[in-house]
This record gives structure tokens, sequence and C-alpha cells, in this order.
């Protein structure tokens, strides 16, 4: 029996100290050289689970994919004076983690002569279903914004790469997400609740999909298969490419940099080298997962509506060459079904591109805003916003809090 009982408190012991050991060191960075994982783990999506377990609960939540990401983080390095970089390090462990939103804050601020936190849950290579779902958990989480700005684009309804909304990096990380709040107030299954203790207890279960993606990835590298849809159709591009000139330079620059030897400070020119990406994201067109977008639109918003949280849509701009990709009819049912949902549930759509020119020279490639073209479309949103007195009324208040200070909405 004391055998038997001595055993159990040396397992017991040794799990503790694993857990220890492994919350300390977080094993996956070891890799992050090689490319399978990230200093972070699951970099794309890594900083929505902070997020939603925090109490903070800022008053205005921003979403969308890297195209509001991207420029947001653009122009707040020019907010702070910071340097920016252009490196791929930079991208994976800066901007894909970044969860402020200063320059749009500071903005915002001025336009509604009010202080407006903003948190920029913004996630690269997102889709519609994702927004739906991150706000789904936001909510379900506890907190409640005053007021939700979420971009939007045709990829968000239209990506071929990424047809499954329950096979994206955003989904992965949140499908089984469960906080206290959420599990205490809802009816939650058996196998909910047991996820959420053994992920309380371990590290590891709780991470489990970082170590999945890790162990596909390696895998994938061992036998050479790619690990999805989209890998396969970068795999077959590449093949097709020369591998000499400035095709190999490109290939070692890139590995240096995913060593962080080699940060880039200055913006390369554009040459708008994603066009061949998003002929395979846009066409041909897939009407199906059109739809089923479409319908995690009407979702979201009725899921905001439902908790009196005004939505504005910011249609983000998107260079000429990009736009050309999609037939003209397309372009015209996306702008269509958008305005409809959008008037269905009273969602103020802003569009930049109405008031102002961009050119290429705004873009970093074909959809990604550089600093410049940032800096127009986010003053842009936080004015339109300041300007439309109808918000403060969908509230259902005319004021909220900022920690201890009383804040009036003034338009």
């Amino acid at each position: 029996m004391r055998l038997a009982t001595s055993t159990v408190v040396l397992l017991i012991v040794f799990f503790v100290a694993a857990e220890i050991v492994i919350r300390e060191t977080r094993p996956l960075r070891m890799f992050n050289h090689t490319g399978l994982t990230s200093i972070n783990q699951n970099f794309l999506v890594s900083k929505l689970p902070p997020c939603l377990s925090s109490h903070e609960n800022p008053e205005v939540l921003l979403l969308g994919s890297s195209l509001v990401l991207v420029p947001s983080v653009r122009c707040d390095d020019s907010f702070h004076n910071r340097k920016t970089r252009f490196d791929r390090w930079y991208y994976r462990n800066v901007i894909d983690e970044y969860t402020k939103a200063d320059f749009f804050q500071n903005a915002l601020t001025k336009a509604s002569s009010q202080n407006r936190k903003v948190l920029d849950l913004a996630i690269a290579a997102s889709i519609m279903s994702d927004q739906h779902l991150i706000l789904k958990k936001y909510l379900a989480s506890g907190k409640k914004p005053e007021l939700i700005v979420c971009g939007i684009a045709p990829r968000d309804f239209l990506d071929n790469l990424r047809q499954d909304p329950e096979k994206t990096p955003t989904y992965s990380i949140l499908a089984d997400l469960t906080c206290v709040k959420d599990l205490l107030e809802q009816k939650r299954s058996k196998e909910a609740i047991s996820n959420f203790a053994f992920g309380y207890l371990s590290d590891v279960f709780k991470n489990r999909a970082d170590y999945k993606t890790f162990l596909v990835g390696a895998a994938s590298r061992i036998s050479g298969h790619p690990v999805d849809l989209y890998n396969a159709t970068l795999d077959q591009e590449k093949s097709a490419e020369p591998t000499t000139g400035m095709a190999v330079v490109a290939e070692k620059a890139d590995r240096g940099v995913l060593d962080n030897s080699k940060p880039l400070y200055k913006e390369p020119k554009n040459t708008l080298s994603d066009l061949k990406e998003y002929n395979r994201i846009y066409l041909p067109v897939n009407n199906n997962v059109f739809k089923l977008q479409l319908g995690y639109l009407d979702k979201f918003l009725a899921l905001a509506t439902e908790h009196n949280i005004p939505v504005v849509l910011v249609e983000m701009p998107l260079t000429a060459e990009n736009l050309a990709i999609l037939p003209d009819d397309v372009r015209r049912r996306y702008s269509k079904k958008v305005q409809e949902l959008a008037t269905r549930y009273n969602a103020k759509i802003v569009t930049p591109g109405e008031r102002m020119t961009f050119a290429t020279d705004d873009f970093e490639d074909s959809v990604h805003l550089n600093t410049q073209g940032g800096l127009k479309v986010f003053s842009d949103v936080a004015q339109q916003i300041g300007n439309d007195r109808a918000l403060a009324q969908r509230t259902g208040r005319n004021k909220t809090t900022l920690g201890s200070l009383p804040i009036q909405w003034p338009f």
C-alpha cells in the first residue's frame, strides 16, 4: 500500500515538474530556425487565447485579416517613431502577434473628443467565418465592446485555398477554447468540461494544436508531401520557377531572416508579386464558398445585433490589378450582398476608396497597405465614425467607462 502511494506521489511530482519545465522553456521555440513553428507557437493566432482570457475590456474591437493587421502595425511604428521592418521574422514575431492600434485609437479619440481604447484582433490569413468565431468566443469570455470595426475584402469570402472553415488556424485554436465564464453560464458537454480541466492542468494538452501543427509540418518535410491544399499549390508554383539567379538569392535571404540574422529596414519596391497567388485564391470562383462565407457575415452581424453592439464594416482598398482578377459580375454581386446584409442589421459601411485615391505606392503588394496607405485609411475610418451620431444611439446608452473615467459618446 505504501509503495503504491509513493508511486502516485512520485508521478504527481514528476507531472508538476514536467509542466513547470514545459511552461518555462516552451520547447517548440527551439525549432523556430527550422521554419516549422515560431518562437511563440502557432504564430498566426497565438495572440487570441491571452486576449480572450484577459480581464481588459476595450471599447473598440478591431477585426479583419492581414489587410487590417499589417497597416495597423506600420501606422503604429510611424506613430511611435519606431523603425519598421519588412523581413519574415518581423511578420511572424511582431506583426502577426500585434494587438494594439495606437494610431487608429488616437485618431478615433480626436474624432470623437473622447478616449477610445482599441484592441486589434485582426488575424493574418483569416476569413469571414474566423471573424464570427473570434467575436463569438470574445463575447462568451464575458467581454463586450462598445463598437466593432471589421475590415473586409473579397478574399474573406472567396478564398479557394481555405474552403473549409474548420481547417483554419483560427478555428484550430479557438474551437475548443473555453473561458471560465463560458463554462459556467452555458450547458457545456462533458467533453468540453474535460478539455477545459485538462487544459488548465496541462500546458501540452492546452496547446495540443500547436504540437499537432509542428508534428504535421515535420512529417510533411520528411515525407515530401504538402500539409494542405494551400502549400500544395505553392509547391507547384515553386517547382515551375527557375532555381537560379534571384530565386536562389531570395531563398537564402529568407532563411537568414527566419533565423533572425538579417533585419530588412528598407521597404522593397512594390512589384505586385502576389498577383499569381490571388489568381489561385479567386479563380475559378467557387459559389459554394462565397455563399458559405456570406452566411458567416450574416451570423456575425446577427450576433453583434443580439448584443446591441454597432458594427462598422470597412471596405479595405485593393490595387486595381488585384481587383481586375475578379470578374465584374462577381465584384458587383459581392458589393450587393454585403450592402444587403449591412442594411438588414443596420451596420455602417465605410469605403475609404470613395473619398480618396489609392495608388500602387500606397501598398506593399497588391493588397496590403503600407504606412502611407494605412495612415489614409485609419484616419478616414476614424473620421467617418466620429461624424456618425447614429452609432451612439445603437449602443443603447449614452456613456461607458474606461477604467474609472466616465466617457460620453459625443457623436
